[in-house]
Parts: structure tokens; sequence; C-alpha cells
């Protein structure tokens, strides 16, 4: 399908923008915060904060599958909520694509907060002295104690969920300078590059569907024998899907052209293996 020019609400990032307005060429985004927005204005409409995804929930859940693909509260939290997402997926069968975690884990492993996001509040622990310092978080009980993968390769994939479908993936390879890296704010990488992981794509569908989830949502894994081990999902858009942001639009574009539920299925119909 063409690009047509749609006009597209996304979340107020004033950091993003520059990169979204330059990717998007084609249409006509406008970066906005939602409380007190028409949404009758925008074809398409976008949260790229987790505050804007339940301010739509609130307030614009008509929209749903007519101008936007939305996740719930309750697959948001399922995600966002560290402790509950490990919790979530190993009953559910998928321990295997987890780093371990619980309070046998060995050095070295990662304290992370149970809710943040950008490496905040995530500590490194390799030995006796850094858990020491680390004791007031320890007994918190607000806090994810989770094996440290070494190395300095990550990856992030990036999908839109649809009617329990991955409608959408691509998936980008970081290097970092050193392998004891935390991804975010503290860490910067050396380079990014797309790569191709589709060989995942069922099992990042699974575990979506495992979750509850539909819309936007990013993985971050490394990898050990080819096998993904999934730190977190960040239950919204991530920075780097602004690398293929005009594909993203116009599938997203394509699943709400059929006007809700039934045509998002009939979009699948056709365009079964097209991710």
């Amino acid at each position: 399908m063409g690009r047509s020019g749609k006009t597209i609400l996304f979340s107020r990032r004033d950091d993003w923008e520059a990169g979204m307005r330059s990717a998007l060429r084609f249409h006509h985004p406008h970066f906005l915060e939602f409380d007190g927005i028409d949404p009758d204005r925008f074809d398409l409409i976008v949260p790229t904060t987790l505050k804007d995804a339940r301010y739509f929930n609130r307030n614009f859940a008509h929209l749903n599958h007519l101008k936007a693909i939305v996740p719930s509260d309750e697959a948001i939290d399922a995600c966002d909520q560290k402790l509950e997402f490990v919790r979530t997926l190993a009953a559910r069968g998928f321990s295997r694509y987890l780093p371990a975690w619980g309070d046998s884990v060995d050095y070295p492993y990662l304290l992370k907060k149970n809710v943040g996001e950008w490496g905040v509040g995530i500590h490194v622990v390799g030995g006796v002295e850094a858990e020491i310092a680390c004791r007031g978080e320890l007994g918190s009980g607000d806090y994810l104690r989770q094996q440290y993968i070494e190395g300095r390769t990550e990856y992030t994939t990036h999908l839109l969920m649809a009617s329990g479908r991955n409608a959408f993936m691509r998936s980008v390879e970081f290097g970092f300078a050193d392998p004891w890296h935390v991804k975010g704010k503290r860490f910067q990488h050396t380079f990014q590059s797309p790569v191709d992981h589709r060989r995942y794509s069922k099992l990042f569908e699974e575990v979506m569907n495992a979750l509850g989830f539909q819309g936007f949502c990013c993985f971050n894994y490394k990898l050990v024998d080819d096998v993904p081990k999934i730190f977190e999902v960040n239950p919204r858009y991530g920075a780097s899907m602004t690398l293929f942001l005009a594909d993203a639009m116009d599938r997203l574009q394509e699943l709400l052209s059929g006007h809700g539920k039934t045509g998002i299925r009939r979009w699948f119909s056709r365009f079964h293996n097209r991710v």
C-alpha cells in the first residue's frame, strides 16, 4: 500500500521528535500531550509513553482498532512490572528464554528495580562488596535479582501485535565497548545495525499472547547458543524503531483500514506471512 499522508498523533517526546519527523516524510506527525486532545483531528494515534497509553485507555478506548492498537492497562503492567513479567512467563513455560532469576542466582547478577526504564535503577552486582552496597535494595522486595549475561552484543526486536498475531517485526543489533554494560542512559552503544531475527517471530508472538498484549512493543535480549534470553519487553514504541517508522506506520494504516477487529483478521487472512 502506498503512503497517503496520514495525520498521526504521537506522544510528546522532545528527544525523539526530530528523528521521527525525518523518518515520516510522507505523513504528518504531531507530538502532543494527550490530555485535552481532540482525537478526531487525527487518522492514527500512537502513544509512545505509558502515561499516554493509559490515558488513551481511559478516554479514547472506543477508538482502539479504529485509529490505534493500544494494549490494556493490565497488559502494560504485565510487561512494565519486572517481577510480574518473569513470574508470568515462567508459569507459562518460557523459562528457557529468561535469564535465571531469584534469590539463588550467583554472581554476577543484575539487581533491577521492579518498575523503571532506560537502565535507571539497575545495578550490576559482581561480588560481595557490590552486594553489600546494594543491601538496601536487596531487602526492599522491590527489586528483581536476575542473572547477568556477559557480552558486548545485545538485540532489540520491535513488534506490532494485533488480534493475537505478529503483524510487524524489525530487529536491531547493538554493540557495546563494555561487556558489563546495562543498555540505557549510562552506557551508549558503539554501533547499531538492522538484523534479521524473523526466526524468533513465533516465539515472540507466543510470549506476547501469554501476556495478553496488543500494540507496539520491543524485546530486549541477548543470544546464548542462538537462544534468546529475554531481559524485558517494553510495552511501548522503542526508540530504535525510528529506523523503521515509516514502514511501521504503513502497516498500522493497513491493519486499521478495515475498520475494526474484523478488518484486522481479514488482513491476516490475506497476508499471513507478511511481517
